[in-house]
């Protein structure tokens, strides 16, 4: 019940950050310290005008309602939502609006997280802003070019607008985050070809030369001599 409490008083995103952070220094305590690794970045705080919880009139039993939200907090892997929500559809019946923002919200953090990015606001202006954690840098123009109309790419942050909608919004936010995902992930590939491009040509052998430079003979091979055709007698080409 207190901990109940405190999601009430802080909201699930952060309460959830704080206790991840709480569970990684008591883990790095276990482990004698273990600072050799470098932490993974906290997922990207979400502040966005959609109601996103578990109501207590569909999960009454509150150490139940606990629970899923302990899944779902602890989700990095997007093709594990599905089945916490097939899970709770098929325990407790059709998911309110509330659940499936929720489901929803939780998806935005995976993706936000896969996308390098700190914060995801949606203000009053009806625009929902992803602040990245690195600035965008050369890439902007390439990446503004993935985008479709109603979202900006700015030096460091990317802005969806959403017509009023929420919605609308979420599902277009969405779009545009798998988007920024899959443009990484393409750089990242082009990069790694082109590290292992010249290494990859130096592994193969140079041809020797058949002949000098552009075809010519070298200089230390004899050069063949030419025979020379006996002369013919105007006689002899008469006979």
């Amino acid at each position: 019940a207190d901990q109940s409490g405190q999601i009430h008083a802080v909201g699930l995103n952060l309460y959830s950050e704080l206790l991840s952070q709480a569970v990684s220094d008591l883990q790095r305590r276990d482990n004698g310290g273990g600072g050799a690794t470098e932490p993974e970045p906290a997922p990207p705080r979400i502040d966005l005008p959609a109601p996103a919880s578990i109501p207590q009139d569909y999960i009454a039993h509150l150490p139940a309602r606990l629970a899923f939200y302990q899944r779902l907090s602890g989700i990095t892997d997007r093709s594990r939502i599905a089945a916490v929500g097939a899970d709770l559809q098929d325990r407790f019946g059709p998911l309110p609006e509330a659940v499936e923002n929720l489901l929803t919200i939780t998806d935005l953090r995976c993706l936000g997280a896969a996308a390098g990015a700190e914060s995801i606001a949606g203000g009053s202006d009806g625009i929902i802003t992803v602040v990245f954690r690195q600035p965008v840098g050369d890439a902007r123009q390439a990446l503004q070019n993935r985008m479709g109309p109603g979202i900006k790419v700015g030096r460091r942050d990317l802005e969806v607008r959403t017509a009023g909608d929420t919605d609308y919004g979420l599902a277009r936010l969405g779009r545009a985050l798998r988007r920024v995902v899959s443009f990484i992930e393409e750089m990242r590939e082009a990069m790694a070809t082109a590290e292992a491009g010249p290494a990859a040509r130096a592994d193969i052998p140079a041809a020797e030369p058949a002949a000098g430079v552009n075809g010519a003979i070298p200089a230390d091979r004899p050069r063949p001599r030419r025979r020379r055709r006996p002369r013919q007698t105007q006689g002899a080409a008469a006979d």
